[in-house]
């Protein structure tokens, strides 16, 4: 029950959403004059295609692999992505054997912020985290399926990391 000076029910209280920046009110103005502008009846599933849309279509410049919480993680010239299945993701039949041999397969840093500017990954940067390494192999990564799939669906990121652009993020 709402008492007259209460917006919102006591129990969403916790849950208000918090506009941080200049960009996140623009960007939710734009979605409240798009919502308003349509009958939709699942926002959600809209957002997701939206989402869907701009990984599938976009130009990145190169994958960026956040390591830096895997335990145990080796570093090597060419090191596997797998999704959660094992099945290996980078590299791909499609890598080039000559841009593997002659820029290296990847890449490391020891910060996020510095490996996003990294000429390697360049300015547009698909970036995941890696949530552990593979079974027995300390060398291979494991990325969520959700990741793998945004990654194969995205021709952007699948061109650049075939091309050796693949920097992955450990701890020190």
């Amino acid at each position: 029950m709402l008492d007259r000076f209460q917006f919102f029910p006591r129990a969403w209280a916790d849950d208000v959403f918090v506009l941080n920046n200049d960009d996140e009110v623009k960007t939710t103005q734009r979605l409240l004059e798009w919502l308003n502008s349509t009958n939709t009846q699942s926002i959600k599933q809209h957002l997701e295609q939206a989402i869907i849309q701009y990984e599938t279509n976009s130009v990145f410049s190169g994958l960026l692999v956040n390591a830096s919480t895997v335990g145990g993680f080796e570093l090597a010239t060419i090191p596997k992505l797998r999704n959660e299945d094992g099945e290996v993701i980078y590299p791909s039949e499609s890598t080039s054997y000559d841009d593997i041999v002659n820029k290296r397969g990847v890449s490391y840093d020891f910060d996020l912020q510095d490996a996003i500017r990294n000429k390697r990954v360049a300015t547009t940067p698909f970036i995941i985290n890696a949530r552990s390494t593979y079974k027995s192999l300390a060398s291979d990564l494991v990325i969520s399926n959700e990741d793998a799939e945004r990654i194969t669906r995205s021709t952007g990121t699948r061109e650049a990391m075939n091309k050796a652009g693949v920097l992955i993020v450990v701890a020190i």
